[in-house]
């Protein structure tokens, strides 16, 4: 399996740290790699921007292939083939998570591709439905009532932690009630924060503190 990256999001300054372990991690698979860019986590229809600031921050993919170009390939096999990562972007997890459901993917999906050593990177919201549960999303967080009927699982590819971007210590005491609520592993990111994973352990943290894993339930 490939290693999974957990970004907490912000700017391309905030996140330079874990973006220099994408980076090394990506070029150690092939000296000129492709990118699966998923931008749709934004409430918008006009990716350019989106596309502009990837290009920007991560200048040292020689492709990148968005959603609409893959769906035009034949199989998920062969675009696994030609792609060394895939990056999921911030936004909305609610908005996110209809994308996906719209085409039909699941957790399956990422499978395939990490089984094919393919590395897989989630920023804000990305980071979110890439754990267990989506409860932890900023926007759940700050309006629970508004999103009570949104899907609470995420595709839990992180042995089983959650995961809470934009962290702010305002945050504090609602992680840990939900935490013990919803018996959630989660894990507070900063916008400077991040985590490496590799077949569901954590191999690596960037600005983490051990403070900021909250268990409401042991793992295993």
């Amino acid at each position: 399996m490939a290693e999974i990256f957990i970004a907490g999001g912000g700017s391309s300054e905030e996140s330079k740290d874990i973006d220099v372990l994408f980076r090394s991690s990506v070029l150690d698979r092939s000296a000129q790699p492709s990118c699966l860019y998923i931008p749709n986590a934004a409430d918008t229809d006009d990716f350019s921007p989106m596309r502009k600031w990837f290009n920007e921050t991560y200048p040292f993919f020689s492709e990148i292939i968005t959603p609409e170009d893959f769906i035009k390939s034949d199989t998920i096999d062969s675009i696994s083939d030609t792609i060394d990562s895939i990056y999921i972007g911030g936004g909305y997890n609610r908005t996110l998570m209809n994308f996906f459901a719209s085409r039909g993917i699941d957790a399956s999906f990422f499978l395939r591709f990490l089984s094919k050593d393919v590395t897989l990177y989630g920023g804000s919201a990305g980071a979110v439905v890439l754990g267990e549960s989506l409860l932890t999303g900023r926007e759940i967080m700050r309006e629970p009532e508004k999103y009570k009927d949104l899907e609470k699982t995420g595709f839990n590819m992180c042995g089983g932690y959650s995961f809470c971007p934009h962290y702010d210590e305002s945050n504090q005491s609602a992680i840990q009630a939900l935490a013990q609520k919803e018996q959630l592993n989660i894990v507070r990111l900063h916008d400077r924060a991040g985590l490496v994973f590799d077949n569901g352990n954590i191999i690596n943290t960037v600005n983490v503190r051990q403070e900021d894993i909250v268990m409401g339930r042991k793992n295993g």
